[in-house]
């Protein structure tokens, strides 16, 4: 008697049948994990965010004591409170190299690469001492941040407005000689969501602002952290984040004319160090 021999087209569909069978389950038990991930970053980003409120009510009232004298010690001020509160809440820790560079030359123009929300936090660790923070004037409007912003006297810009950022730029270049204090700016302008240790194109804004007032540009350089905090993702899990301040570029000499050379000399140098301090394919590791 022959051994019954099962064709391919029967074990094949008996695999089909196998992965079918199995498929639902497996379906669940991702959505379930997704659905616990993406809970977690909103609890984490609420919490981020009340820790924001809070520091921005410290800031005030720090701007608000301060007015016959310097109200930017309002942005210290809430800096610090952050630090404290978000500190607390996120489990995010933060490892600093060369924070030398943060309390060195004034007036500077402090520029750093632009992940996502978790930026919000870490500003409680690279924003300098005597330092205003140059934001979009669509800013003012959001509660307590605006308010904030306004009465710690930093600078509101209408990017879409090329006369009045120009004006902007210079009145801002003159205050910062005057009162030998620094800007902190983000130059690829707005969030890049990268996990692939890149930087989106600069814009010229800062480095306008330095040759305009011969200011030394200081890098800050974040590590790629999509590992800690996935935004496009919704995944917070928390964890390690390196911050490199570089030493500070000079523009005395410099004309406009040299403004996206020195651009790009800033940008080439963050991107560098960017690949030095961050992991390899973080997005992987999620």
């Amino acid at each position: 008697m022959e051994p019954v021999r099962a064709s391919k087209r029967t074990i094949k569909k008996d695999e089909n049948r196998s992965s079918a069978a199995a498929k639902p389950e497996d379906t669940i038990a991702r959505k379930s994990a997704t659905t616990v991930e993406h809970i977690a970053f909103g609890v984490k980003v609420a919490l981020m965010a009340n820790a924001f409120g809070v520091a921005s009510g410290f800031g005030m009232a720090g701007a608000v004591y301060h007015a016959r004298g310097d109200r930017r010690k309002g942005n210290a001020i809430a800096r610090d409170a952050l630090r404290v509160v978000g500190g607390a809440v996120l489990n995010v820790r933060v490892q600093m190299l060369g924070s030398e560079n943060l309390g060195g030359q004034r007036p500077a123009v402090f520029v750093c690469n632009h992940q996502n929300i978790l930026d919000i936090f870490l500003l409680s660790y690279i924003f300098p001492d005597n330092c205003a923070i140059m934001a979009k004037d669509s800013f003012f409007y959001i509660p307590l941040m605006g308010q904030f912003l306004y009465l710690a006297d930093n600078i509101f810009i209408d990017r879409e407005n090329a006369k009045s950022a120009a004006k902007t730029m210079k009145f801002v270049s003159d205050e910062l000689k005057r009162k030998n204090m620094g800007m902190f700016m983000f130059p690829e302008g707005t969030r890049s969501y990268q996990t692939d240790n890149s930087l989106l194109p600069f814009k010229q804004g800062a480095f306008r602002l330095a040759v305009e007032g011969q200011m030394p540009i200081i890098p800050i350089v974040v590590s790629t952290y999509g590992d800690v905090c996935d935004e496009t993702r919704k995944v917070f899990k928390g964890g390690d984040v390196v911050v490199k301040v570089l030493d500070p570029i000079p523009t005395e000499g410099k004309t406009q004319a040299d403004v996206r050379l020195v651009m790009d000399q800033t940008r080439n140098l963050m991107l560098t160090t960017l690949k030095e301090i961050s992991k390899p394919n973080v997005r992987s590791k999620l």
